[in-house]
Parts: C-alpha cells; structure tokens; sequence
C-alpha cells in the first residue's frame, strides 16, 4: 500500500495490491489518483480496502464513514430499492457524518449510544424518528462486528422509546382554500402540487415522481407507479409498498387544471425542451422540483397568513382521508386510495376520526325490549 505523488499531476494517488488474480496470475493492482493532500489519499486508501478489499482493517483506522459505505455497498448487492438507500444516506449525513466524525469505534460503548440518542431528542425529533436513527445506528455498529472491529454491537439491549398515537392533524375544504388564496400567479406549479396532494391522498414522493404519462386525462385518473428519489436528478424507484401501485380516480375540475397546466408548460418550456411528456409536471424551469423546493416554499406560503392553521404537507393526505370520511365514503374505497396494503392499517391511522357508532347501537337494542 502505497500513497505517492503523481508526477503528471502533482496530485496524490494510492497504489494498492489485493492479491493475485487466480485466472491470469497477475497481481491486482489498484491505482486511484486525483487527491489534493497525502492524508485524502490515505483516507481514500483506507476506505477502498474496507468495501472492495479482502483485507483485515484495524480497528484504529476504520471510520463511521467506512461503516457506512460498506453498509451502502451490501444495500446495493442485495438490491435494496434506491429510495430506502437514499434515504439512508440522507439520516447519516444529517444525524451521524460530523457526531461520530472523530469517533474510535472500538472505544464506543452502550452508554455512548444511549448519550447519542439524548441528543437526538434535545434536537426535537420524535420518537419514532428517533427510533429509526437507532435502526441505522445499530446497523452501522454491525457492520464494525462483521468485521471483527468490536465483539459486540455496543447498541444490543437499548430499548424503543415509547411511540405516542400520532396526533392526526388536517384542514377541512374551507382551510385549505384559504390557503389556496395565498399563492402568486407565478407559484401556480407549486399550487398544483398542494392541489393533488388534498385531491388525491399521495405521499409527496409520489406526487413529484409524476409525468404526464401517469396522468389519463380522458379517464380522469393518476396512475402511481413510483416515488421520487432524493437528488440532483429527476430519478424516481418503485413507490413504499407493492400495494401502493394504484390507479386514482380524480375530479373533472382537476382534470381542467391539469389540462391548462399542460398547455402553459410546455409554452413555458419550449426553448429547453422539445417534448414535456417524460419531465415532471410540475416543471417550469430547466430544473425540476424537490423536496426541499416543496418544503421551503410550502413554509413560505403558510407565513402569509397568521390565521391559517399550521400543519405539515404530509397532513394534506391526512386531510383528504378527513374529507372522505366526513362524506361517509367507505373504508375498503379509502384504503384503495392511499394505497394500504389492509384495511387495518387504515383503521389504526384513521379509526378515531370515524363517528362513533355506539348511540346507534343502543338505540337498536332499546327497540328490542
């Protein structure tokens, strides 16, 4: 293993060998370059080994990001969806990249994990984000065991913290045009994303995975086939589960905003693109529309109005459920469109919000005697 400057480049590089090749006899030389200081190429070195290489790794040297690379790398092997990888990648940066930066990880004990997740409750998360962090956490600390880093994942035996019901909080149809009466001329794609949202129930993923080729508008209906991935790029997976693919009927006023949106996307876009059909429908710019575009710009809006009710974007499905609900639509049809895979997933997210049928009950056994 060696790091060495390159003459060409005045960059550092890593020169590695992993063996022989048992086909040719030839040895397996490994060569990266590009690396502006000798301790990048060493860290870069390092963390070849780890994911690609059959080599013991001290337990001095490996990192949290080794962990987690080699934990994305057998993600991908077993053919995990992008989605859940992605989303993997986005706790580890947000909750453990710079907390455990300078960790030695055969030092961490059970109470550093207990001191860890404190932290992630000062922080204000709940606890069932808490808990999924905890997941991630116990994961990566398997990793270390497999790879006779630690002897045991310092994480065994620390319990869930308590999850309370979730507080289900929505708009009625006359809050949520309230807040439709809050947005420019020039937010109308951003309208339309919050309009879908309460129309139809979708996850927000799915929602900003659509193309025009997921819309029939002759049929009035949104075909959900897949959930946008978390990126730079317009990249969607298949969605949360396989009966989340699904076929939502969808009002004929929608239908005639979706049609005019249509029309001025395209106008819109015509110096960029020649044809809209395969781009998000949201798009208005070259670019298309992300999650932290929706989340900045929905928290925006909401300031606008100081009477309005705050709730979250994902409460927009809870809202529509709400509706369905209050017009006493039935539960096997707002399972369909959600995209439960049963019934009772339905009942214990939503069961509260039915009224109760106790008095009616009564009554009929009152008529008995």
């Amino acid at each position: 293993m060696v790091q060495r400057k390159d003459k060409k480049t005045n960059k550092w590089l890593f020169d590695i060998s992993d063996g022989v090749n048992p086909v040719t006899n030839e040895r397996n030389r490994i060569i990266r370059r590009g690396f502006r200081t000798k301790q990048d190429a060493l860290k870069a070195e390092e963390l070849y080994i780890a994911t690609h290489c059959n080599k013991a790794i001290s337990s001095k040297s490996i990192t949290f990001d080794m962990l987690y690379e080699m934990m994305k790398q057998t993600d991908i092997t077993e053919e995990k969806k992008e989605s859940y990888i992605k989303s993997q990648e986005y706790s580890y940066n947000k909750h453990f990249k710079k907390y455990f930066e300078k960790a030695n990880i055969s030092k961490l004990t059970h109470s550093d994990m207990i001191v860890f997740r404190d932290v992630l409750l000062k922080k204000g998360l709940s606890n069932n984000t808490v808990n999924k962090q905890m997941i991630l956490l116990k994961k990566l600390m398997n990793v270390a065991v497999k790879k006779q880093c630690i002897a045991e994942n310092p994480c065994h035996n620390i319990k869930k913290l308590i999850q309370k019901a979730p507080v289900i909080d929505f708009w009625t149809v006359d809050e949520f045009k309230q807040f439709l009466t809050l947005f420019k001329e020039e937010e109308e794609a951003y309208r339309l994303i919050f309009l879908i949202a309460f129309s139809t129930g979708m996850r927000i993923g799915e929602i900003l995975a659509l193309t025009w080729k997921d819309i029939d508008l002759e049929d009035e209906s949104i075909h959900v086939t897949k959930t946008l991935i978390r990126g730079t790029k317009f990249r969607s997976s298949s969605p949360k589960t396989d009966s989340s693919v699904r076929r939502i009927a969808i009002q004929t006023s929608l239908v005639r905003t979706l049609t005019k949106w249509k029309e001025n996307q395209q106008q819109l876009l015509a110096p960029y693109f020649k044809d809209t059909e395969d781009l998000q429908i949201f798009q208005y710019v070259p670019s298309f529309i992300n999650y932290d575009n929706v989340r900045r710009k929905y928290n925006n809006i909401c300031k606008r109005d100081s009477t309005l009710k705050q709730i979250r974007i994902h409460d927009l499905r809870h809202s529509h459920v709400a509706f369905l609900i209050h017009n006493e639509e039935k539960e096997f049809v707002i399972k369909e469109r959600l995209g439960h895979s049963t019934i009772k997933i339905t009942y214990d997210i939503y069961g509260h919000l039915y009224p109760s049928k106790q008095k009616e009950v009564s009554s009929k056994l009152n008529n008995l005697f």
